[in-house]
């Protein structure tokens, strides 16, 4: 058995009572089970995940408390943001409910399950390559237990392995040390809850410390929302059928929060998006 492969029994409960959050079975073998709260905590008070970036502060005024609270208000009118290439009916579901004819997986993502969830940007934001048609879903999954997010996306954290091997086309398990230890602490260890994420993100607005900014592409709020299976209708408000649709909601968004917040959200250009950075 590979050194790195642990199992616990019945590990998907002990994620649930840990994280508070249902994951897919593949997952939850590797989660580090600390005490509840504790990837919560560790992005409070450790440095942002990406370069350049200040912290989020675990100690709030009553001042910043209270804007706090007013900026979880505000962003819970926020839609979440599933853009896809060709528009649909009914759930939307994870790829390995879909057929694969234009689509692929890795290796790393199916090692983990990530192929059985369905994922989402926070904010009228979409990037080209994932599709015109933006489905705009209510951001009440944040409170389901089935949604779990991350500062990133996986592939921030791998590379090439010592032969020239991609290693997103690697299971997790087979990973050289330091590619399983980077996946390890700079995403298996920064996964929290919905709840969790829409503190961390009013934190960060009402701080000025994080990455809700106004880009080419809409509004983006940062971090990559997973929802494990498939995304019941219910939680799908509308579409966006184009762009000029998607940046006029993200201007509107954008005076929805800054209102809050006292401060203006400001424009950067990006080369990728946020998530990938």
């Amino acid at each position: 058995m590979d050194e790195h492969f642990q199992t616990t029994p019945n590990y998907q409960d002990e994620v649930k009572e840990k994280l508070q959050v249902d994951v897919p079975e593949k997952l939850a073998r590797y989660l580090r089970l600390r005490k509840p709260g504790a990837n919560y905590q560790r992005l409070l008070t450790s440095p942002i995940w990406r370069e350049g970036q200040g912290t989020t502060s675990e100690t709030l005024t009553d001042a910043d408390t209270e804007k706090v609270e007013a900026i979880k208000s505000a962003l819970m009118s926020v839609p979440l943001v599933h853009a896809t290439r060709e528009a649909f009916e009914g759930e939307i579901q994870p790829q390995s409910q879909i057929a694969s004819e234009g689509h692929s997986t890795y290796e790393l993502d199916k090692s983990l399950g990530l192929d059985e969830c369905t994922f989402y940007h926070w904010g009228p934001f979409r990037f080209p390559r994932y599709g015109d048609v933006s489905y705009l879903i209510d951001p009440q999954i944040l409170n389901d237990p089935r949604t779990f997010v991350t500062p990133g996306d996986i592939m921030t954290c791998v590379g090439s392995d010592s032969s020239g091997e991609a290693e997103a086309t690697i299971p997790y398990e087979s990973l050289e040390d330091q590619a399983h230890s980077n996946v390890s602490e700079g995403y298996l260890g920064r996964l929290v809850s919905g709840p969790e994420w829409l503190d961390i993100t009013a934190r960060r607005i009402a701080l000025n410390t994080g990455d809700a900014i106004m880009t080419q592409w809409g509004l983006s709020l940062g971090g990559e929302i997973k929802f494990f299976g498939a995304l019941p209708k219910e939680y799908v408000k509308g579409r966006l059928d184009s762009e000029e649709q998607l940046m006029q909601m993200a201007k509107d968004t954008k005076t929805t929060l800054e209102e809050p917040a006292g401060r203006t959200i400001e424009y950067k250009e990006l080369t990728k998006p946020p998530f990938m950075m």
